[in-house]
């Protein structure tokens, strides 16, 4: 891990509200923080977020005008140092808003409402792509193992069909989409349409954002325990019986082994 020089932003009442890095290497380094919260998309480690130049980072809720200070640590080898003394500032509004929202902490709160409704949301739906591709492996390995029953097969379908079920529900129809073929929003699209459609704004959200959240939360909730089931209680019962067949190692599970 190479040494970085790290940020931290609290608010007034000592809550972080946000941690930025800066490279620690000699020479002067400057650093921006855009006067947001951290986005509550799933974390990404690959150093090429996207191929489109012009694609949005993934952004937060806009912090609420106030008082905040910020406070300065290095860390290297994973120990971290304290720097200096923390600095205070202000935020304060442009003043260019038509119809600014007159309470903030209220707009605020609707935005970390959204965000963690959001983060829930993009985590459901990595999770589902995460257990289709278990599935594929657990479909091989059932034909690869001798001693696997092969009816098992059957079961990999059931679980298939009703992950894509969920699937559907949590993004839409890619084939339709593909085509630009009329569909219904799907909990994502209405997610997203709140988050793209008002996070840049300090106006309050009107009520198409308060009802694409609504919607969005009513049928996330039945979704989501869904998902759970499937992925937490059922995957882990047909994995736990390749395992016992002596099926080869598939993501997702950890092999079992005793000496002899």
């Amino acid at each position: 891990m190479k040494p970085v020089i790290i940020l931290t932003v609290t608010d007034d009442t000592g809550d972080i509200v946000r941690r930025l890095t800066a490279p620690a290497g000699a020479g002067f380094h400057r650093i921006a923080w855009d006067l947001r919260y951290p986005p509550s998309n799933p974390v990404d480690i690959s150093e090429k977020k996207t191929d489109n130049p012009f694609a949005d980072e993934p952004t937060g809720p806009m912090v609420v005008p106030g008082t905040y200070a910020v406070s300065m640590a290095k860390r290297v080898r994973g120990e971290t140092t304290p720097l200096g003394e923390p600095q205070s500032f202000q935020t304060v509004p442009l003043g260019t808003a038509t119809l600014a929202a007159e309470d903030k902490q209220v707009l605020l709160a609707f935005q970390q409402k959204t965000a963690r409704l959001q983060r829930a949301v993009l985590g459901a739906q990595k999770a589902a792509d995460e257990a289709q591709n278990r599935i594929n492996y657990i479909r091989q390995a059932i034909l690869d193992a001798p001693d696997a029953n092969k009816a098992w097969l059957n079961d990999v379908r059931d679980l298939e069909v009703r992950l894509k079920d969920l699937q559907l529900e949590l993004s839409g129809d890619p084939v339709k989409s593909k085509h630009n073929a009329p569909t219904a929003p799907s909990i994502v699209d209405r997610v997203q349409s709140v988050v793209y459609g008002h996070w840049a704004s300090t106006s309050p959200p009107t009520q198409t954002h308060r009802d694409a959240y609504q919607i969005a939360a009513d049928e996330f909730k039945v979704v989501l325990g869904k998902l759970q089931t499937l992925i937490e209680v059922d995957l882990p019962k047909l994995e736990q019986k390749l395992e016992e067949a002596g099926a080869p190692y598939t993501p997702g599970r950890v092999p079992r082994w005793k000496p002899e």
